[in-house]
């Protein structure tokens, strides 16, 4: 089995100069969800080469529903998705609480039972999994 971790760039750093430049902060926008796009593409082509049963987890800084995670991470199944519960946020703000942290796996797998753990001190929430080898 082959265990691959993802700390993913932030949207934040591209969202920031806009909030604080207005329009003069889109091309900081633009560069960021360019390399974001990229980062993705070359982190889900290289866990693609494992010769191995995959299992991909970590900070991904999106959530499923977005388009750089649909376009390249989506053939995984979502451990939350297919045995957690509610809307598993990993990442709350003052305002509201999103899911940016996945377990990811391929088809030797199974998802028994999946869970967003308790608040250990971080910005973001983990995500608990347990996998069963699918024979």
């Amino acid at each position: 089995v082959s265990f691959s971790t993802v700390p993913l760039k932030t949207l934040r750093e591209g969202r920031q100069p806009v909030v604080t430049a207005g329009d003069a902060g889109f091309d900081a926008l633009r560069r960021n969800l360019a390399f974001r796009e990229r980062e993705s593409r070359v982190a889900a082509e290289w866990v693609a080469t494992a010769p191995d049963p995959v299992i991909v987890a970590g900070d991904f800084n999106m959530p499923s529903d977005g388009a750089i995670y649909r376009t390249h991470w989506r053939h995984w199944d979502n451990a939350f998705e297919r045995a957690g519960f509610g809307y598993g946020y990993t990442k709350y703000t003052r305002w509201s609480g999103i899911r940016i942290d996945h377990v990811l796996y391929g088809d030797a797998f199974e998802a028994g039972v999946a869970a967003v753990g308790p608040d250990l001190g971080s910005d973001h929430r983990p995500v608990i999994a347990t996998l069963r080898r699918s024979w």
